[in-house]
């Protein structure tokens, strides 16, 4: 391919996209794409989008969509006849309507906020895929972290509502893509997502599906609450059976409460469950080497609070992180009125992604890197080399935690009828304003630091909405 005329286009940017080949020429010519996220993945990975496409005289070809920034190009014809090509490059995705925003005198914050807005609206597609490259569906752990990421930003949630849906109709007997653990975290994601659109109609159409699998997870645990199966996926880090078991039943305490809150939330679903809680040490989690199983073991309640404390505290990060485990252990720091350490994890886990170029947030991530990143982001995993996604919706995070701290609006009842408006003003910015989508309309908030250094802040709170 190497001695056919060929071209390496840089989208510039992380898309979601479609190549239009429009023929000039009297003769019909093939082409053949590679479509890949970094020039190190096209150059070296047998494993690219690639499409051959043959294109009639004065005819247009499209490819099928693929989630990439580079593609490479080779023409193949006749020898020695001329051709002439028109290029095109559309991007395709849903529009879920932007309500929110958020802006302040930190430009490193901007960036990571913008990053994450863009992220998360590449990954609307057909569903509120993983990632527009690898997979290309609905996973319910990445949909739970998605979900979070979209909540302050979008006004249209029909996508995410799709991807419940379709979740929804894992057969009975299954777990929803194939992992237990993802079906506990469907029932946490539909449990935010009343809290934060309500949505009675939705809730009564998704009830049937959520009793049945309700009654599935209840099928699988023993009379001490354990769960009778071997394991789940965790996070990327390596992780030993035992670690992902322990994790495993941290999630399901945590899906047991959402499920009661539904219940209780909305009694005439009339959803009925029995999972017992089982007992666990604390030490159990606090000893695992995976960071993500001791937050797992805080956020479900087996940690107590000076425990907690003590280990939030200590933690310095280090390698294996993801951008999973990163985001929730940012929110235990917010929880725990440590805001400082969680917008430093947030400063140097996606701060470090766009200090390495990225133009949309990635699968997974590391402290230190290597020069070709994104081949070694793969060594958390069992994947091939270069299967990272560098746009992946579950890293689209930041934005829910800077609209919930920094401009301090959280929900306290389904559909914001109840809002707290808590903002957290460091020291490094002087001024931060913003929008949070709400069922209602936007919330506005904007807080600034006066000549004395006291904080002024400013709220414009929609109709039907009680602060409190």
């Amino acid at each position: 391919l190497s001695e056919t005329p060929n071209a390496l286009m840089d989208l510039e940017l992380e898309s979601n996209a479609r190549l239009g080949i429009h023929n000039l020429s009297s003769e019909p010519v093939t082409i053949l794409w590679n479509g890949a996220e970094s020039t190190f993945e096209l150059e070296h990975y047998d494993g690219c989008i690639t499409e051959i496409m043959q294109v009639e005289p004065g005819k247009t070809v499209y490819s099928v969509p693929a989630g990439m920034r580079y593609m490479g190009i080779s023409v193949l014809g006749k020898p020695g006849t001329e051709f002439e090509l028109d290029v095109i490059c559309e991007s395709v995705g849903a529009d879920p309507g932007l309500m929110g925003a958020f802006q302040c005198d930190d430009e490193q914050i901007n960036e990571i906020y913008k990053t994450s807005v863009r992220t998360n609206r590449l990954c609307h597609q057909l569903s509120l895929w993983d990632g527009i490259k690898r997979d290309r569906l609905p996973w319910v752990y990445d949909l739970y972290l998605a979900a979070r990421g979209a909540y302050p930003i979008w006004s249209d949630f029909s996508v995410l509502k799709r991807s419940l849906v379709e979740l929804g109709h894992t057969p009975e007997g299954s777990w929803m893509n194939t992992l237990p653990d993802y079906t506990l975290w469907w029932f946490a994601t539909i449990w935010e997502y009343l809290m934060h659109r309500s949505d009675a109609q939705f809730a009564e159409e998704l009830a049937p599906a959520i009793q049945r699998h309700a009654d599935w997870v209840g099928r699988n645990v023993d009379e001490n609450g354990f769960m009778k199966v071997e394991k789940g996926f965790i996070d990327w880090v390596p992780m030993t059976p035992e670690e992902s078991r322990l994790s495993l039943q941290a999630v399901y305490v945590i899906a047991r409460e959402a499920l009661g809150n539904i219940s209780d939330s909305m009694p005439h679903l009339e959803i009925t469950f029995d999972w017992p809680v089982p007992e666990i040490p604390e030490e159990q989690f606090l000893n695992a080497a995976p960071v993500v199983t001791k937050v797992l073991g805080i956020l479900s309640g087996y940690v107590d609070t000076e425990s907690a404390l003590e280990f939030l505290h200590n933690y310095e990060l280090s390698d294996p992180i993801t951008p999973c485990s990163g985001y929730l252990l940012a929110c235990l720091y917010a929880d725990f009125d440590m805001h400082e350490k969680g917008l430093s994890i947030i400063r140097s886990l996606w701060g470090g992604m766009l200090d390495n170029g990225a133009t949309s947030f990635w699968e997974a991530t590391r402290c230190d890197y290597p020069d070709d990143f994104h081949k070694h982001l793969t060594t958390y995993t069992a994947y091939d080399e270069y299967r990272i996604s560098l746009c992946h919706a579950w890293s689209s995070t930041p934005a829910e935690w800077f609209t919930r701290v920094l401009l301090g609006v959280n929900p306290l009842a389904p559909g914001y009828r109840e809002v707290e408006i808590a903002i957290w003003a460091p020291e490094t910015i002087k001024e931060c304003q913003g929008q949070v989508s709400t069922p209602f309309g936007p919330i506005g908030v904007a807080w600034a630091r006066d000549e004395d250094g006291q904080i002024v802040v400013k709220t414009e709170v929609p109709e039907g909405i009680r602060v409190v």
